[in-house]
């Protein structure tokens, strides 16, 4: 999968060209290894890979005797890895070969060992692991300063875009949000791969299982693997603290659901005092399980210097995981509560994964995490609570701050807002605000807000989007009411005069659906007059992946396939090219063999006495049977399709 940390590697191999060691840190399950291997393949002539959670003790050893001879060294770690290294010509050349010490915890000496091999400068060296400051993993070593240290956090929303196969809604986004521009007919488009994104979450294996599956089941159980990996972690490597450990994370669900989200230890234990937790939350925080939030004093320059560590907000650091750890109470989070979250029906205090979400975004694009909290009981002007707060990377004479709210500002839509800090209550009426969508604050600059509204503008906006969405919430309740109809077709055609563009084709794609990972569309030959159906390919007709006459679509080795996007379904519906060229075809049959609809083909090319005795007869069983189904006259004219649309899938069985 596509990652912004490649281009950080890439950046370092140019610059530091092997005067330091990189060291990348990250939660378990987050795709270091990977990423690091890939970069090792396509960026330097030979690598070895030393992973020590799994590594012979005898490689562990090399790194106690042979420290004093390098040479030794390197020539017995390339006899055990059959792997040959190629050391620098010159010392101001990029390097040829890498070293990578994977999971570096489990071997301290070997991280000790990087003041010297990177003063060797043969090769460059890159480091990965979890845990990385625990006291176990670094005691007894001096801790190398020749070390450049970056964090990988599980993939946001952009790259989440990238892996569904969507290159272009991103650099849409930040387009539309330059030029002061609303989204229009894609903001539903983004809205719902942003929903996708808050359930699936960032953790590559179960972006990977959804890419494969767009099964939300199967994605669970992959999340459920990685949260019982990390409740082993706990158990084995908090020493001395997993009881308390254990305790925090089993209580990040149930904290964040309150509407007061700040961490109250008296939920784990009666009269406990963050002194006695500190170490735990320092543990998960280490191993990147968790992003901590801390209260700063005062709302300006220099957060940390106000910071104060007895008050904190503990957030999960993937929001999938922490749906997937908050709704566990059958093993497995089910169908349907997934289908509530997708379209906004979920009775839960929802503000809990928008919150969460934001945290992991902005933690994804390097900023710490402050909030500020002021619960004066003297002054009710004075009280305020701020979600987050993040400091501008330039200081300037004013408004070095920018505050985030999350804000529930219409039944369940949640706003997020950020805007330039007023000093107090008083007055606000001068000050400027600004507002930005949730989804891009992990790829759009957040202190470059662009044109600033007032206080009234801002309010105008506000009413604005209050009316918007009461609208929005009419349409999705009357469609949502359209699709549980028994007698669905039946009744769009006198409906079809109340339907918006996108409402139809709304109808349409849950009507006719199929398999969304793959569709085909309809080709025609003006040369032969020949025409028939193909699946949708990224490749074709590229001349170095597409070999049509070697090989069959469905068996090509470089067969990439184009899910069904809203773009397809509209041209097809719009009918605008003259050869039915735009005309596309689902596969009805899904992965786990269940279908949507039946359709029953009568051909006047095989019928005795014509096709619509037959239709008719087909449907009066059908009538009988108190089964709703639909007439279709064909595209030539000589035959007609009877349409019969389930309400949940149904199992599919060959018959010969």
């Amino acid at each position: 999968m596509r990652r912004k940390i490649y281009d950080k590697l890439l950046e370092w191999k140019r610059i530091h060209k092997g005067d330091t060691a990189l060291l990348i840190e990250g939660a378990r399950r987050i795709g270091k290894s990977y990423i690091v291997e890939e970069f090792a393949r396509k960026e330097y002539a030979s690598y070895i890979l030393v992973d020590f959670s799994k590594v012979n003790p005898q490689v562990m050893e090399f790194f106690n005797l042979y420290m004093d001879d390098l040479d030794m060294l390197f020539m017995n770690l390339e006899l055990y890895f059959r792997r040959k290294l190629t050391p620098r010509q010159t010392k101001d050349e990029e390097a040829r070969s890498l070293v990578i010490f994977d999971e570096v915890q489990f071997c301290p000496r070997a991280r000790a060992a990087i003041k010297h091999l990177v003063a060797d400068r043969r090769y460059d060296y890159i480091e990965t692991g979890s845990l990385i400051s625990i006291k176990k993993n670094v005691k007894d070593i001096m801790l190398p300063s020749e070390e450049h240290a970056i964090e990988m956090f599980p993939m946001d929303f952009e790259e989440f875009l990238w892996a569904m196969g969507d290159e272009v809604l991103m650099p849409y986004i930040r387009m539309r949000f330059d030029k002061h521009l609303p989204m229009e007919a894609f903001h539903r488009r983004a809205m719902d791969y942003f929903r996708q994104y808050l359930i699936v979450g960032g953790m590559p294996q179960a972006v990977a299982k959804y890419m494969e599956t767009r099964d939300f089941g199967k994605v669970d159980e992959v999340k459920r693997d990685i949260l019982a990996l990390y409740r082993n972690d706990i158990h084995k490597y908090a020493d001395n603290q997993e009881t308390k450990v254990a305790a925090i994370f089993e209580e990040i669900p149930g904290q964040l659901q309150k509407h007061e989200k700040k961490f109250v230890l008296s939920a784990l234990q009666s009269e406990a005092r963050l002194r006695d937790y500190s170490q735990a939350f320092f543990w998960l925080s280490d191993a990147k399980i968790i992003n901590c939030c801390y209260n700063s004093t005062e709302p300006s320059i220099g957060l940390k210097l106000n910071e104060e560590r007895t008050t904190l907000k503990c957030y999960m650091g993937d929001t999938g995981l922490l749906i997937s750890h908050a709704f566990d109470e059958r093993g497995i989070v089910g169908a349907d509560l997934y289908r509530k979250l997708m379209f906004d029906k979920l009775e839960v205090n929802e503000g809990m994964l928008v919150e969460n979400i934001v945290a992991q975004m902005l933690r994804a694009a390097g900023h710490k995490l402050y909030f500020f909290s002021n619960s004066s009981r003297t002054s009710a002007d004075d009280r305020m609570e701020i979600d987050f707060l993040i400091a501008k990377p330039v200081t300037t004479s004013r408004h070095n701050i920018s505050p985030i709210f999350i804000e529930k500002v219409h039944s369940q839509v949640w706003l997020p807002v950020i805007h330039t800090l007023r000093a107090s209550r008083q007055g606000c009426e001068n000050r400027r605000w600004h507002c930005v969508p949730a989804f891009i604050y992990d790829t759009v600059a957040l202190n470059d807000m662009g044109k600033q509204l007032t206080y009234q503008e801002l309010l105008a906006a506000y009413n604005k989007l209050i009316m918007e969405n009461e609208y929005l919430h009419k349409k999705v309740d009357r469609l949502q009411s359209l699709l549980s109809s028994r007698s669905v077709i039946s009744t769009l055609s006198t409906m079809k005069q109340h339907l918006s563009l996108e409402e139809k084709v709304d109808v349409f794609r849950n009507l006719f659906k199929g398999r969304e990972d793959v569709f085909a569309r309809r080709w025609y030959s003006r040369t032969s007059g020949k025409s028939g159906y193909q699946p949708v390919c990224r490749n074709e007709w590229d001349r170095l992946l597409c070999d049509k006459k070697r090989y069959k679509c469905t068996e090509c080795p470089n067969k990439s396939f184009k899910p069904l996007e809203y773009e397809d379904i509209y041209r097809h519906l719009e009918g605008k090219n003259s050869d039915g060229q735009d005309v596309i075809g689902a596969y009805a049959i899904l992965v786990d063999n269940k279908c949507n609809f039946l359709c029953a083909d009568f051909d006047d090319k095989s019928c005795e006495h014509g096709y619509k005795k037959n239709v008719l007869a087909y449907v009066e069983v059908c009538n009988d049977w108190s089964i709703p189904c639909s007439i279709e006259r064909s595209r030539s004219g000589n035959g007609a399709h009877v349409w019969i649309i389930f309400e949940q899938p149904e199992g599919s069985e060959i018959r010969y």
